[in-house]
C-alpha cells in the first residue's frame, strides 16, 4: 500500500509533462488522475494494492454517514484489513497504468472508484457532453467533467496511446518516449 502515493506522484508529473493534466484548458484534473490511479490499484492489479473500503465496510460509507466519517477511521480500517503484498515496483506499476489506460474504452465505460470497478456508461443518466467519466466516490459527480470536448478527449487518449506504443512496441523508456 505504500507504493500508491509514489505512483500517484509519478503519474501526475508524467501527465503534466505530457500536457494532459490541465483542467483549466479542458483536460483532466489532478483529482481525476488520482481517481485513475486508485482505480488501477484496486481493480486492475492482482492482488489489489489499495483496498476498496466501501466493499469491506459498506455500512461505514453509506451516503448519509460519509460526512461523519473521519479520515483516521478510514486509515484504521485499511490497516486492519492487511492487503497482501503485490511486489511490483513503482516503475512496473507505472507501465501497467499506461498499458491499462491506453486501451481503456472511454466511449463505453466509466470509472467507479467507490465500487472498485469500471461501469458501462449510461447515457440516459449522464450528460451526453461528458466525454470521460470518472465518478467521484462520495458525492458521485463526474470528476472528469472538465473534459468538455471530443477533441480534448481524443487528445488525452491519443497521448496515452502514443506513449504506450513507444514503450511497448519500441521498447524504450527514454524521456523523449515517455513525454
Amino acid at each position: 500500500m505504500t507504493e500508491w502515493p509514489k505512483l500517484n506522484l509519478v503519474v501526475k508529473r508524467w501527465a503534466t509533462k505530457l500536457g494532459i493534466l490541465n483542467s483549466f484548458d479542458g483536460l483532466l484534473s489532478s483529482f481525476s488522475f488520482t481517481m485513475m490511479v486508485i482505480h488501477f490499484l484496486q481493480s486492475v492489479c492482482t492482488p489489489p494494492i489499495v483496498p476498496n473500503l466501501d466493499k469491506l465496510f459498506p455500512s461505514a460509507f453509506e451516503r448519509s454517514h460519509v460526512w461523519t466519517l473521519h479520515h483516521n477511521e478510514c486509515i484504521d480500517m485499511a490497516i486492519k484489513k492487511r492487503m497482501p503484498e503485490n511486489g511490483l515496483s513503482v516503475a512496473e506499476l507505472f507501465l501497467g497504468f499506461i498499458a491499462y489506460y491506453a486501451s481503456f474504452p472511454w466511449d463505453d465505460m466509466g470509472i467507479d472508484v467507490r465500487h472498485g470497478k469500471r461501469h458501462e456508461r449510461n447515457y440516459s443518466l449522464e450528460d451526453e457532453a461528458e466525454f470521460i467519466v470518472i465518478e467521484e466516490p462520495y458525492e458521485r459527480y463526474n470528476s472528469a467533467r472538465t473534459v468538455c470536448s471530443e477533441y480534448d478527449e481524443y487528445a488525452i487518449s491519443q497521448s496515452i496511446k502514443a506513449v504506450a506504443r513507444n514503450i511497448f512496441e519500441k521498447g524504450s523508456l527514454e524521456p523523449e518516449v515517455l513525454f
